[in-house]
């Protein structure tokens, strides 16, 4: 866990002692080695280190990133178009967004356009969802990316069926 000291309160030297007891360690007699150990905490606490600047920049960039009105249109689609799996089965559902991973790591989010439409069930709540059993997932309705070249051919003909019978020729 990353400590910085604008996010996190310094505890106090008793409370660190205290969690110390707390934890079942001996701190009979122990007083010097315990200071010790508080001051070696209280400078962690107060010392920023460049990894700590990236964190930052970078939780810094999620919260000020402004998602792209052909995000958003892609986003209205993809609920238009319902869960994609439910599709397979000739069923419609109203969906979620689910990012496809492709080596982002966790804390990591996907570019958009690599979106399907899941319900609730399929992403991440039921036995077949795509997070919690992901081979039972793709053996019954194929992998991420199969669907979502099926989810960029639907969207596809809905933007022809809004040219002409939606929106027309605005």
């Amino acid at each position: 866990m990353i400590k910085l000291k604008n996010h996190l309160k310094t505890i106090s030297y008793l409370e660190f002692k205290l969690n110390k007891e707390l934890a079942h360690q001996d701190t009979f007699g122990k007083d010097d080695i315990i200071r010790n150990e508080y001051n070696k905490y209280v400078d962690d606490m107060a010392e920023l280190k460049e990894e700590h600047f990236e964190v930052i920049d970078r939780n810094r960039h999620r919260r000020h990133e402004q998602m792209k009105k052909q995000d958003k249109e892609r986003f209205d689609k993809l609920k238009r178009i319902g869960c994609i799996a439910c599709s397979k089965r000739g069923l419609f559902r109203f969906a979620i967004i689910h990012h496809i991973r492709k080596h982002t790591g966790l804390s990591l989010r996907p570019p958009h356009t690599d979106t399907i439409p899941l319900c609730p069930e399929h992403h991440n709540m039921g036995n077949e969802s795509v997070h919690l059993n992901k081979k039972v997932f793709i053996n019954l309705f194929g992998t991420e990316n199969e669907l979502l070249e099926l989810t960029n051919q639907k969207i596809k003909q809905l933007e022809k069926e809004d040219i002409f019978y939606d929106k027309g020729n605005e």
